[in-house]
């Protein structure tokens, strides 16, 4: 092999390594990126610090209802919640809140005192996990029931966040292209 050959084939190597360390680079910077929420812990406000305003707050209020020894509920709690692009989400565009049905607790609402399993009648719960999203102004702008895989929460926390809710029929929202979003973990 000539020397100029071999210039060649070195260069070519120095070019290949320089171009492949350069995109590794750029690979875990962009990784990085999208991993920025991976420490986020969902932040849960008792009701009683938004009863007496209730529905208003100063963001809109995502209303988690929930029982003891629900499976279901439990399912929610230790898969979706601990999620901390979930918990990014909720953290970033709600006031997440949760009552619990089964607490002995009562709770004053615009003047008025509930037993905590009033709640059954006063939202007309079908079932639980129930999640009730209530806009700045008090509205109700989002309601889901039961248990959801983690495709269908994200995107029913964009439904509501984006302002589809009332607009947009779920089942035709969920074919747009703003519906379409990964599964991965850490992000949204």
């Amino acid at each position: 092999m000539s020397q100029l050959s071999r210039r060649t084939v070195g260069y070519r190597a120095w070019v290949i390594t320089a171009a492949s360390l350069l995109l590794l680079g750029l690979t875990l910077a962009a990784c990085h990126k999208d991993e920025k929420h991976l420490n986020d812990k969902l932040e849960w406000t008792p009701f009683e610090k938004v009863a007496a305003t209730f529905p208003l707050a100063d963001k809109p209020i995502f209303l988690y209802i929930s029982q003891n020894n629900c499976q279901w509920c439990a399912a929610m709690e230790n898969k979706i919640f601990t999620r901390p692009e979930i918990a990014w989400y909720l953290n970033t565009y709600f006031r997440f809140v949760n009552i619990n049905v089964d607490e002995d607790i009562p709770i004053t609402l615009q003047g008025k005192q509930y037993d905590y399993r009033d709640f059954w009648q006063l939202f007309q719960l079908e079932g639980l996990p129930a999640y009730y999203c209530f806009d700045s102004t008090g509205q109700v702008n989002g309601i889901f029931h039961g248990t959801q895989d983690v495709l269908n929460f994200k995107r029913f926390l964009k439904y509501v966040h984006t302002g589809q809710f009332g607009r947009t029929p779920w089942l035709d929202w969920v074919k747009t292209p703003a519906a379409q979003m990964d599964t991965l973990y850490g992000i949204f």
